[in-house]
């Protein structure tokens, strides 16, 4: 699992109008002198409903030995982040940390393979004794960088490129994606629905050859009101399974309509 991952599990909790999210928050602008921090993910809620009335900093950790280094020091690799949010978390993928390895005051959050955040240990709620001026500078400035990235053309695949526009060829790959799956699971239930139709043709084929058999070699015997009604009945065995036919390859086409539905739906913005 990629960090970028982990990022986009993590813009998915803390999203809509009830917090502001900065990624990779620097302490200070322009060059970063020994002893800077860098916050991963920073989520600052900017409502006073519950749950969005607090700032919170995540540390991402993609292997143990990263984690041990960072932990091992802990106090002065995460002091900014200790000093500007209520709560801090180390986030990993499922099982790269153990709860009993973290900080007291620190929570502990698994990204899972779904890419969904389930809280491991809760970390210590710590009220705020006051956001330092340069930090509230650096957040104001990127704020605004954030806010302008929309508007700055990038190079991709030889075209210079928003990221509004790189968004939307991300859309439509998502789409085409989503459109071959629909029509990858439609087609192979079609294809069980097409054996399951041949294989009462093949059945229906050899009633009528054991039938043709029987009336040939096998109803000497028989009176003609015998013959008559054994007939019908062998005819009624095949009505019954040339219906179940009907029925399969009816179904098979309302399959392939279904999809195609789904199909145009997941063209749709």
């Amino acid at each position: 699992m990629l960090a970028a991952d982990i990022i986009i599990a993590l813009k998915k909790k803390h999203n809509g109008h009830k917090w502001r999210n900065f990624t990779e928050f620097r302490e200070t602008t322009g060059y970063l002198g020994k002893g800077a921090n860098i916050i991963d993910f920073l989520a600052f809620g900017v409502y006073n409903s519950a749950g969005a009335d607090k700032v919170v900093a995540y540390e991402i950790k993609q292997v143990k030995s990263d984690f041990r280094k960072d932990v091992n020091d802990f106090k002065t690799k995460q002091r900014i982040a200790l000093e500007i949010s209520n709560e801090f978390y180390y986030i990993c993928p499922h099982g790269i940390i153990s709860m009993d390895e973290v900080p007291e005051i620190a929570g502990l959050a698994y990204v899972t393979a779904t890419k969904r955040i389930k809280i491991i240990k809760q970390a210590q709620y710590r009220e705020l004794q006051g956001i330092p001026y340069y930090v509230v500078k650096n957040l104001l400035l990127q704020a605004v960088e954030q806010e302008h990235l929309s508007d700055i053309p990038i190079k991709y695949i030889g075209q210079e490129l928003t990221q509004k526009d790189f968004m939307e060829l991300v859309k439509k790959e998502a789409a085409k994606t989503n459109e071959y799956r629909i029509e990858s699971e439609a087609e192979k239930i079609h294809e069980k629905l097409v054996k399951e139709r041949d294989e009462a043709a093949g059945m229906l084929h050899d009633i009528h050859r054991e039938a043709k058999c029987t009336w040939h070699y096998g109803n000497s015997h028989l009176t003609p009101k015998e013959k008559h009604e054994k007939s019908v009945a062998t005819m009624k065995h095949a009505n019954s399974i040339t219906e179940a036919i009907e029925e399969i390859s009816k179904k098979a086409l309302e399959i392939l309509d279904a999809s195609k539905s789904l199909t145009e739906l997941s063209k749709k913005p």
